[in-house]
C-alpha cells in the first residue's frame, strides 16, 4: 500500500528528490532514410533534432559523461542516432551477446516510447556496445519479455566513446496510440553512472517520458516481413499419436525474398511441451498460409509460442504466444474448497466454455492417484459438478484427475488437482469456497470489513487505542501494518485485537528483520555492495522498494536480486516461522497478508520467494488462507497470481477535482476492482479490495467526503468485492470517523448480500457498457449497478451514481413483475413497479440498495437495462488550485491562510499531523492536536495551531511544483509564532525537505527562506513548516513567491 504521505525515512527521500523539466523535441522526417551502420555521418543527421542535456538519475546534476541523441523518422522507422561519449573505450564492458539477457548491465543505451496511453503501455529497447537487442513490452505494469519485435541496430566503438544507431517500427508504436502524443525517454548505462534525457524517479515512469512532437501526421507503413491470424485446431489423431496444429498467414518482405524459419514452442501446463520448426522461402511481398502440426503428450491445458526467425540474421522477427492452444473448448476444473475438515463430501467442478455442440457429448471422469474411476458424468454442462464421498479419507495431500472423455474414453484434456483433506480444528478454520469465491469461518460465509492499523513503534501494539478506535467505529477485522515485528508481539497484537472483539488478518512479511549479508561480493562489489549491506538490514518492503528504485541497485541482473533476497528469506525463516506457530493458535486470526504490492518481474522477481513462503504458510499452519495484494495493476503472468487464495488491488483515487484523469475520479474504483475481480476469478480466489480510507497522495485537495466514500464502496461491491480492508488509520478527520460509523452499519446488511452466489446477469446502459479497459473517465455508465440475492428472501439491486450531477434512472428486470414496489434498504422510500421498472432520482454520488421480492425462477443470465438522464447542470463545481500553484498569484500557495475547509477543521490541500503518543485525536474535534484556531488569527479568520506532544514533530504541508523555464530563485515565507520564547520550527520546502530551522517568539513574525526551484519539476514537492520539539506553535499567512526577499502577503 502506497505511503506517500509519511514524513521522515523512504518518505524524506521521495519528497527531496530531483525536481528537473520534463524536455521536449521537434522531429522532422528525413528525405534520406540512414544506413544503419554505427557511424553517425549520413545527411539525415546533419537535419536531426538533437538533445543531449542528460542528467544522473534520480539527481539534478549533468551527466559526467555526455550522451549526445539524434532523432528522425520517416513512413516506416523512428531513426535514433545516439553518441555515448567515454574517455577510456578501451574499458566499455559489452559481455552480455545472449538476445533478452541483462543487456543494461553493460555499457548500455536504453529507449522508452509511450504513445500517449499515459503509461498504460510502453515500449522497451536495449542496446548495449556489442549490439546485443534486448526488448520487451508493458502493458498495465507488467511486463512481456517474450513480446520480440524486429527492430534494426548498429553499433560502433571509436576514439571517443561508441554510437548506437537505433529504428524502431513505427508502425509497432501506432498501434498502441497515437504518435502525436509521444512520450519518449532515452537512457544510459555506463560504470555505476546511470543517465537519462527526461528526468525520472526510475527509468520505468512512463509518468515523466519526455515529449517527442512532429509525428502527427505520419502514415505508417509495416517495413518488414510479418505475420498474422494465428489459430490452432482442436486435439486430433495422426498416426496414432495425439497433436494439434498451429496456423498462420504470412507476409514477405516488400524489398525482397527471405529465408524464415518458424518455430512453435508448446507448453503444457503439466509436463513438458517439444517445438517444431519448419524452414521456407517467403517471396517478396507475398502472402502465404503455413500450418505445423504439434504432437502432445498429455491432452491437458496449454499455450503455445509461434516464433518466426530470419535464416540470414539469426534473428526473432515475430513471436506470438497462444492461450488455451487446440481448445475449441476451454475446460477448466476445481474442487469447491480451499482443505477439507468434517465435510461428507467433495465436489470436483468443471467448467466449458465454447460451442455447447462440442461439449455436450463428452462424458466427465474423476480418477484417484492410483487411476481408479472416483465419478463418472455422461454429460457435460457449461457447468458439471461431481460428488465425491470423503468421509473415510484420511487427513493428508489426496491427487485426483479430472479427464474429459469421448465416448470411447479417449480422453481430451486432463487435469490434476490435489484434494487436502486436515484433522477438525473448530474455532480455526478459515477455508476458501471456491464456487462462490467467498471465505468460510468455520463454515459460514464471512465479510472482513476492516481497517488497515498502521503503527510506528512496538508500544502503540500494548496501547488498545487503536484497536479501540476502530471496533468503536465498527469494523470486524484490523490488518497489521508495522513491520518490525517480533515473533513475541504476534501475541500481544492477537490479544489486544481480541480484547475489543476484532479479527486480524497478520502481515507474515513483518516478521522479516534486516540481516548481514554474507558472500554478497560474489555477485556484486564496489559501491552497488555498500549500498546492499545497508539496504538487507531493513524490512521486505524497504528492500522491494531499493531493489526497485535505487540507482545502484536497479539494474542489477533479475538473479542476482534473487539471490540476494534468497539469503534474507533462508535466514529469516525461522524467526517467521515462529511467529506462524503463535498467531496459528488464536482464534481471531483470519489469515496471512504476504509481501505487500509485489512488482512486475521486470524490477525484481519477488514472486519466487512470495510462492515458496506461500507454501510454507500452508505447511505450518494450513487452516488459515493467504492474501496477496496489488498496487490496482497486476502483472500479466500466473507466477503473480498463483501463490494466493484471496487475490486484492489497493485503487486509489485523487478527490477534489485537482487530477483530472481517471484516477481523479471514483470510477477508477470501479474500474480496478472489476479486472482484479476477473483476475482472481481465473484461480477460484477472494476478491479483496483496499480502498481509500481517507485520501492517498500529499497533493489532493482534501479527503474523501462522506458521500464519495459511500459510493466507492458500493462499487467495489457492485464490482466483485469479498473483503473490504481500508487504508489506513489513524484516520486524520472526525469526518471519516462518523463515516465509517455510518457505513459499517449498511455493511452488517450489505457484506452478507454480497457472499450470496452469483446471480449471472446481463446488464444495458442507455450511455454504453461497462468496460474497464477504458481510461475515459467519461466513457463509464453514470449509473453502475448489480443484482444480488438477499440472505432474508428476494433480491437486492445495488446502485452508485459515480457523477458529481443527479442522475435520474429507470431501471427494468423481468424480475421484477408487473406491479409493486421496490424497497429502500437503510431508507423509508419505495419505488412503485410499472411494467417491470421502476424509476429514481440519485443525488450526486448516491447509492442505493433496492429491495424486492420475486417468484420468478432464474433460468439464465437477467436482463438488466438502465437507462439515464444525467443532469450536469446541476453539478456543483468544485475548482481546485493546479498543483503549479495559484494561475495570476505571484503567492501560489493555495489557501495560503487556510480560510478554505471543506472538511471540518482540516484546511483544504495541506496534510496535517494529528496522533498523541497514546492518544488519537481527530481533525474539527475541540481537543484536535492540530486545529484552525479562530482565535489567534494574524490574518483573515483563521490560524493554524499545532500542539506537539512527542519529538516526532507536527506539520502543515501542501503540494506546490512551479513551472519554471529555467531554475529560479523563490522565497518561502509565514508568520508564525510559538507558546514560548526560543521555540524552534522548520520550513519544508525546495526539495530538500528541511529548509532551515527558525527560532519563534510568543509574538506573530514573518520569518522566511530562499532556495531555487529547477526547471519544470518533475516531482510532487511540499511546502510548508514543522517542528521536532514538544509545545505549541502557530502559523498563517503562508507564502511561495519568485525572488529573494518576501514581498507582501497575498491571500
Amino acid at each position: 500500500m502506497a505511503r506517500r504521505v509519511v514524513i521522515g525515512g523512504l518518505w524524506a527521500l521521495w519528497v527531496t528528490g530531483m525536481a528537473m523539466a520534463l524536455p521536449e523535441a521537434t522531429v522532422a522526417p528525413c528525405a534520406t532514410p540512414p544506413k544503419i551502420d554505427g557511424e553517425l555521418d549520413d545527411e539525415c543527421w546533419k537535419a536531426a533534432a538533437t538533445f543531449s542535456d542528460f542528467h544522473v538519475l534520480g539527481q539534478t546534476h549533468a551527466a559526467k559523461r555526455p550522451t549526445v541523441v539524434k532523432a528522425s523518422f520517416d513512413s516506416k522507422w523512428l531513426y535514433l542516432g545516439i553518441a555515448s561519449h567515454h574517455e577510456k573505450p578501451q574499458e566499455i564492458q559489452a559481455t552480455v551477446l545472449n538476445h533478452d539477457g541483462p543487456v543494461h548491465q553493460d555499457e548500455s543505451v536504453e529507449v522508452f516510447a509511450d504513445a500517449g496511453t499515459g503509461g498504460e503501455v510502453y515500449f522497451h529497447f536495449l542496446l548495449n556496445a556489442a549490439n546485443t537487442q534486448a526488448e520487451q513490452r508493458i502493458r498495465a505494469g507488467a511486463s512481456d519479455r517474450g513480446w520480440n519485435p524486429a527492430w534494426r541496430s548498429a553499433v560502433k566503438v571509436h576514439s571517443s566513446g561508441w554510437n548506437a544507431e537505433i529504428a524502431v517500427p513505427l508502425y509497432l508504436l501506432a498501434a498502441e496510440g497515437d504518435l502525436g502524443r509521444l512520450r519518449l525517454n532515452i537512457a544510459r548505462n555506463s560504470g555505476a553512472e546511470l543517465s537519462t534525457w527526461s528526468p525520472v524517479k526510475s527509468f520505468h515512469d512512463p509518468a515523466n517520458f519526455g515529449a517527442l512532437r512532429g509525428l502527427d501526421a505520419v502514415k505508417t507503413e509495416i517495413p518488414f516481413l510479418a505475420f498474422g491470424n494465428v489459430r490452432t485446431s482442436g486435439f486430433y489423431r495422426a498416426d496414432d499419436k495425439a497433436q494439434y496444429d498451429v496456423t498462420c498467414d504470412a507476409g514477405g518482405d516488400p524489398e525482397k525474398p527471405r529465408k524464415v524459419k518458424f518455430v512453435v514452442t508448446d507448453q503444457p501446463v503439466t509436463g513438458a511441451g517439444k517445438s517444431v520448426t519448419r524452414e521456407m522461402t517467403l517471396e517478396k511481398a507475398a502472402q502465404t498460409s503455413l500450418t505445423l502440426a504439434v504432437p502432445v503428450e498429455a491432452r491437458v491445458r496449454r499455450s503455445a509460442v509461434l516464433a518466426m526467425e530470419d535464416v540470414e540474421t539469426g534473428k526473432t522477427v515475430q513471436s506470438v504466444t497462444i492461450r488455451n492452444a487446440a481448445c475449441a473448448i476451454v475446460v477448466v476444473a476445481y474442487l469447491d474448497r480451499s482443505y477439507y475438515t468434517t465435510e461428507g463430501e467433495a465436489r470436483v467442478v468443471c467448467t466449458a466454455e465454447g460451442p455447447q455442440t462440442e461439449y455436450e457429448d463428452k462424458a466427465l471422469v474423476v480418477r484417484n492417484g492410483q487411476g481408479n474411476v472416483l465419478a463418472r458424468c455422461e454429460r457435460l454442462e457449461a457447468e458439471t459438478q461431481v460428488a465425491l464421498r470423503i468421509e473415510a479419507l484420511r487427513p493428508g495431500a489426496h491427487p485426483v484427475t479430472v479427464e474429459l472423455c469421448q465416448k470411447n474414453g479417449d480422453p481430451i484434456f486432463t487435469q490434476p488437482l490435489v484434494l487436502t483433506k486436515r484433522s477438525p480444528k473448530p474455532g480455526c478454520e478459515w477455508k476458501v469456497d471456491r464456487i462462490n469465491r467467498v471465505l468460510l469461518r468455520d463454515g459460514k460465509p464471512f465479510f472482513p470489513f476492516g481497517l488497515i492499523l498502521w503503527m510506528w513503534r512496538a508500544e502503540e501494539i500494548r496501547s488498545d487505542v487503536h484497536f479501540r478506535h476502530a471496533a468503536q467505529m465498527g469494523f470486524n477485522t484490523v490488518l497489521q501494518w508495522y513491520d518490525r515485528m517480533t515473533p513475541e508481539q504476534a501475541d500481544e497484537y492477537q490479544a489486544m485485537a481480541a480484547k475489543h472483539g476484532l479479527l486480524v488478518l497478520g502481515w507474515a512479511a513483518a516478521y522479516f528483520a534486516g540481516i548481514e549479508l554474507e558472500n554478497a561480493e560474489e555477485l556484486l562489489g564496489g559501491p552497488a555492495l555498500n549500498r546492499a549491506r545497508e539496504v538487507f538490514r531493513t524490512s521486505a518492503n524497504g528492500i522491494k522498494a531499493n531493489l526497485m528504485l535505487d540507482p545502484l541497485l536497479r539494474g542489477l541482473a533479475p538473479e542476482t536480486k534473487v539471490r540476494l533476497f534468497d539469503q534474507y528469506y533462508q535466514k529469516n525463516l525461522p524467526r517467521v516461522t515462529d511467529a506462524l506457530n503463535r498467531l496459528k493458535e488464536h482464534p481471531n486470526l483470519i489469515g496471512y497478508k504476504m509481501f505487500d504490492e509485489p512488482p512486475a518481474k521486470s524490477y525484481f522477481a519477488m514472486y519466487v520467494h512470495g510462492r515458496k513462503l506461500h507454501s510454507h504458510i500452508h505447511e505450518t499452519d494450513g487452516y488459515h488462507p493467504v492474501f496477496l495484494l496489488y498496487s490496482s495493476y497486476i502483472p500479466e503472468g500466473e507466477e503473480y497470481t498463483d501463490w494466493a487464495d484471496c487475490l486484492g488491488t489497493d485503487p486509489y483515487w485523487v478527490p477534489g477535482n485537482r487530477r483530472r484523469e481517471l484516477r481523479g475520479t471514483v470510477n477508477f474504483v470501479s474500474k480496478i476492482t472489476a479486472l482484479t475481480d476477473a483476475r482472481a476469478r481465473q484461480r477460484r480466489q477472494v476478491t479483496w479490495i483496499v480502498p481509500l480510507a481517507e485520501f492517498w497522495v500529499a497533493g489532493s485537495k482534501r479527503a474523501l467526503l462522506p458521500q464519495e466514500q459511500f459510493c466507492q464502496t458500493y462499487l467495489a461491491l457492485i464490482h466483485g468485492a469479498k473483503a473490504l480492508i481500508y487504508f489506513r488509520h489513524p484516520l486524520c478527520g472526525r469526518t471519516a470517523v462518523d463515516t465509517f460509523a455510518k457505513l459499517s452499519r449498511q455493511m452488517g446488511v450489505l457484506g452478507p448480500i454480497a457472499l450470496t452466489p452469483e446471480i449471472p446477469q446481463d446488464i444495458t446502459y442507455s450511455t454504453g457498457a461497462f468496460d474497464p479497459r477504458k481510461n475515459d473517465p467519461d466513457q463509464f455508465p453514470h449509473v453502475q449497478v448489480a443484482l444480488r440475492r438477499n440472505p432474508a428472501g428476494g433480491h437486492v439491486l445495488l446502485a452508485a451514481n459515480t457523477r458529481p450531477f443527479p442522475v435520474e434512472v429507470a431501471c427494468r428486470i423481468p424480475l421484477l413483475g408487473s406491479a409493486g414496489a421496490v424497497r429502500r434498504l437503510f431508507s423509508a422510500e419505495t419505488h412503485p413497479i410499472r411494467d417491470g421498472a421502476f424509476s429514481d432520482r440519485l443525488e450526486p454520488m448516491a447509492t442505493r440498495a433496492y429491495a424486492f421480492d420475486s417468484r420468478e425462477p432464474i433460468t439464465g443470465p437477467v436482463p438488466i437495462r438502465v437507462d439515464m438522464l444525467p443532469h450536469p447542470e446541476l453539478a456543483t463545481p468544485e475548482d481546485a488550485v493546479p498543483v503549479a500553484g495559484r494561475v495570476g498569484k505571484k503567492n501560489l500557495m493555495p489557501n495560503p491562510s487556510f480560510e478554505e475547509a471543506t472538511l471540518p477543521g482540516w484546511p483544504d490541500y495541506y496534510i496535517c499531523s494529528t496522533p498523541g503518543l497514546g492518544t488519537i485525536y481527530y481533525l474539527g474535534d475541540p481537543d484536535a492536536l492540530f486545529r484552525l484556531d479562530p482565535n489567534n488569527a494574524f490574518h483573515g479568520k483563521h490560524a493554524v495551531k499545532m500542539v506537539s506532544t512527542h519529538p516526532g514533530g507536527t506539520w502543515v504541508m501542501a503540494e506546490v511544483n512551479p513551472k519554471e523555464d529555467k531554475p529560479t530563485e523563490y522565497v518561502l515565507s509565514a508568520y508564525l509564532r510559538a507558546e514560548r520564547d526560543g521555540f524552534e520550527a522548520s520550513f519544508f520546502g525546495f526539495g530538500s525537505g528541511y529548509a532551515g530551522k527558525v527560532k519563534l517568539t510568543t509574538e506573530w513574525k514573518r520569518y522566511h527562506v530562499k532556495g531555487v526551484v529547477p526547471v519544470k519539476s518533475a516531482d510532487n514537492p511540499l511546502w510548508g513548516v514543522r517542528t521536532d520539539m514538544v509545545g505549541t506553535f502557530w502559523a498563517d499567512a503562508i507564502q511561495l513567491e519568485r525572488g529573494s526577499e518576501p514581498t507582501d502577503f497575498e491571500p
